[in-house]
């Protein structure tokens, strides 16, 4: 602790400093169940070194979103006079704090379990429940107006600004571009987890990584609605997505990593789990005292008895091989390439001098493959 400071030492951004008042946030049982929520999942099965957890990701993201609203504030220095400035600042620092509380086990393994499972929708009652403990007088700032800043935390996660039930004026509409950025997709999520995932896979994903400037240069239009990026930095901004894209070819979407996926289905489609006489496929944060208890370590202990849980334990169990060969399963492996996954130039707004936006060729190659799949049980 550094006075009412708390400083973490982080490998992605440094030396990381929370004030008391986040740290009753990270204090909250909501928040520290995130400390058993791997961020990639079961990718730890065949990549041991990938055991990092949506806890570390969401501090990181939490100072990621402190980190551009400094320079927005330098960039585009109006937005600081309004009185209202500090509320709608908070809140995105806080929305980027808790824009994954609501996650299942093993992150977005299990939204291949549940098809339905969104974890930002199921942050809402998260959010709620952590309000619910917090009496800082800085938070009573946030419960003015019938609740507005907390109303925008959670908008801000969700990325809709039609959840707020008091419209807000045109001019702060920029802050939905931050967190969860549906407009032109870069938002501090992405600078903090791609730049996390990369510090564990380096040793065998190592893509440019080169577009933080991106976010630091970044200022506010005049008119509020949106932001704006250099067109210096054009260049940049593809190469979030072609790093992106490089993470999916070569790790998220790892062929062997796709067949945990489907193993950890099967296993929970083929038994009746249940945690106090619920079906773990149907609990969300509305469960609270259930969901508290819902963790990878709380998911791999119901299962650890069943016959599959085996390919777990050996990986090697799990076998790709030709389609003219006997196999088990058959997974379809797809995904965009980073020109068509990069939105199209008009949903970014630039500023600054066009002639130095640079050129880039859009590579629209994406991947369409389908992988077969066999049990090889011999193996232990």
């Amino acid at each position: 602790m550094c006075g009412k400071m708390l400083e973490i030492a982080d490998p992605v951004h440094g030396q990381i400093l929370l004030p008391y008042d986040i740290v009753q946030i990270i204090n909250t049982p909501q928040f520290q169940r995130l400390k058993n929520i791997k961020q990639l999942g079961v990718m730890f099965v065949n990549k041991p070194e990938t055991v990092h957890t949506r806890y570390d990701h969401c501090i990181g993201t939490y100072w990621a979103s402190k980190r551009m609203l400094n320079k927005l504030e330098i960039n585009s220095k109006w937005i600081t006079k309004d009185k209202d400035w500090p509320v709608y600042r908070l809140s995105v620092e806080i929305a980027g704090l808790l824009h994954d509380i609501g996650h299942g086990p093993f992150s977005h393994a299990w939204e291949t379990v549940v098809e339905n499972y969104n974890h930002e929708w199921n942050a809402i009652p998260c959010v709620n429940a952590i309000f619910r403990q917090l009496d800082s007088s800085i938070f009573n700032n946030l419960r003015a107006n019938r609740n507005f800043g907390i109303e925008l935390i959670k908008a801000l996660i969700v990325g809709e600004p039609n959840l707020l039930s008091t419209p807000m004026p045109e001019q702060y509409l920029f802050v939905f571009e931050i967190v969860n950025n549906k407009q032109c997709s870069l938002d501090v999520d992405k600078w903090d987890y791609l730049n996390r995932d990369h510090h564990c896979l380096k040793d065998f994903c190592n893509p440019d990584m080169n577009f933080i400037d991106v976010f630091l240069n970044a200022a506010v239009t005049d008119d509020g609605k949106h932001i704006q990026y250099r067109y210096e930095d054009y260049d940049k901004i593809y190469k979030l997505f072609t790093a992106r894209f490089e993470f999916h070819l070569k790790a998220y979407r790892m062929q062997k990593n796709l067949a945990c996926d489907y193993v950890l289905r099967k296993i929970i489609m083929d038994n009746n789990f249940k945690i106090d006489k619920k079906d773990i496929t149907e609990i969300t944060a509305r469960d609270m005292d259930l969901f508290l208890k819902f963790t990878d370590d709380c998911v791999f202990d119901l299962i650890k008895d069943t016959v599959d849980f085996n390919c777990f334990k050996y990986p090697k169990q799990i076998e790709l091989v030709d389609s003219s060969q006997p196999y088990d399963f058959i997974l379809n492996n797809a995904f965009k390439g980073p020109g068509e996954e990069m939105p199209p130039d008009t949903q970014f707004h630039f500023y600054g001098d066009i002639s130095k936006k640079a050129s880039i060729k859009r590579d629209t190659k994406g991947v369409n493959e389908m992988l077969y799949f066999k049990f090889d049980k011999s193996i232990l």
